[in-house]
C-alpha cells in the first residue's frame, strides 16, 4: 500500500506547529509536502490581494505534487482565500478558521470571555469573529492584532527578553480584558505559548487552532492502515540552512525522514493548476 499524499503550507516556519500534530497522529502512511514561503514572510501586513496571489501560487505547486488533500497552515491565507477558490481545487481543503468555528460551538462553555490575537490582515478580515459569529457561548470577545510576532519567530527568536517584551507589548491589552480563553489565530504563535502562558497567567486557557484542523482532517480521513513511515518533502522559497536550523530547534522531526529543497511558487502555476 502506497503512502497518501498531503500538502500543508504557510507562510513560513509557523505552520510546522500544524505539521507536528499531524505527525503525532499520522507517524506513519503519509508523504506530507510542506510549502513554507520562507522569502515572502510575514504576511500579515501585505496587501490582501498580494496574499491571494501568493496563496494561489502555492496551491498550484502542491496540486502539481499530486496531493489527495491540502491543510492550510496560514490564517492569513485562509482568512482570504474565497470558498470558491478552496473548494474548486479538486482535492478537499482543511480550512484552519473552519476548524476553530467548529470547536467554538460544539466545546466552548457557556457565557465564555474569548480574545482572538491574529496578524493584521486577518484581525482586518473579520475572519475569526465571523468563525464565533454562529455561536451564543461567547458573553464578550476581543481582537488584537500582533505586528512583531510572526517577524520575530521567522528570525528565531522564540524567548528569552525580547520576545517576552514584544509578548508584553502586544498582549498588556489581553490581560487587562481578563479573558477565559485566548485564540492563537496564526500558526506562528504557538512558538511564544510559553511566555504567552507566563504573561497572562495559568488562569487563561489557550485554543491552538492548528491542533484543531488535524483534528479535523483526522475526523474526514481517520487512520490509516499503512505501515510505511511517513515521510516529509519540505519546500521553501528563502534559505534552505536557516530553515533546516527551525526544523532542528522545534524538536519533533528526530524520528521523520525529511528533504528540505528551495522551490518557487510562480503566479504561472497558480493560473494552470487553481481556478479563479
Amino acid at each position: 500500500m502506497r503512502n497518501r499524499i498531503v500538502g500543508i503550507f504557510d507562510s513560513g516556519i509557523g505552520g510546522l506547529t500544524v505539521l507536528r500534530e499531524f505527525l503525532k497522529i499520522y507517524p506513519r502512511g503519509y508523504d506530507v509536502h510542506y510549502v513554507g514561503d520562507t522569502a515572502r514572510a510575514p504576511y500579515g501586513s501585505r496587501p490582501p490581494a498580494t496574499i491571494i496571489s501568493y496563496a494561489k501560487a502555492i496551491l498550484g505547486f502542491l496540486l502539481a505534487k499530486q496531493v489527495e488533500s491540502i491543510i492550510c497552515a496560514c490564517n492569513t491565507s485562509d482568512s482570504l482565500l474565497s470558498p470558491e477558490e478552496k473548494n474548486t481545487l479538486g482535492v478537499p481543503y482543511f480550512s484552519i478558521l473552519d476548524a476553530f468555528g467548529a470547536m467554538i460551538e460544539e466545546h466552548l462553555p457557556p457565557d465564555s470571555s474569548l480574545s482572538l490575537i491574529a496578524t493584521e490582515n486577518t484581525v482586518r478580515s473579520g475572519s475569526l469573529l465571523k468563525a464565533i459569529a454562529a455561536s451564543e457561548k461567547t458573553r464578550k470577545v476581543m481582537q488584537q492584532a500582533c505586528k512583531l510576532f510572526v517577524p520575530i519567530i521567522e528570525r528565531g527568536f522564540w524567548r528569552g527578553k525580547l520576545a517576552d517584551s514584544v509578548i508584553q507589548h502586544h498582549l498588556a491589552s489581553v490581560k487587562s480584558f481578563e479573558p477565559d480563553f485566548i485564540v492563537l489565530g496564526c500558526t506562528h504563535y504557538p512558538f511564544l505559548e510559553e511566555g504567552i502562558r507566563r504573561f497572562l497567567g495559568p488562569e487563561v486557557e489557550i485554543i491552538d487552532p492548528g491542533k484543531l484542523v488535524v483534528e479535523s482532517f483526522k475526523s474526514a480521513n481517520g487512520i490509516t492502515g499503512n505501515s510505511s513511515l511517513t515521510k516529509v518533502f519540505f519546500h521553501v522559497s528563502g534559505d534552505v540552512s536557516q530553515f533546516r536550523e527551525r526544523v532542528f530547534r522545534a524538536d519533533f522531526m528526530d524520528n521523520v525522514a525529511y528533504t528540505i529543497e528551495q522551490s518557487s511558487f510562480t503566479v504561472d502555476s497558480a493560473n494552470r493548476k487553481v481556478a479563479g
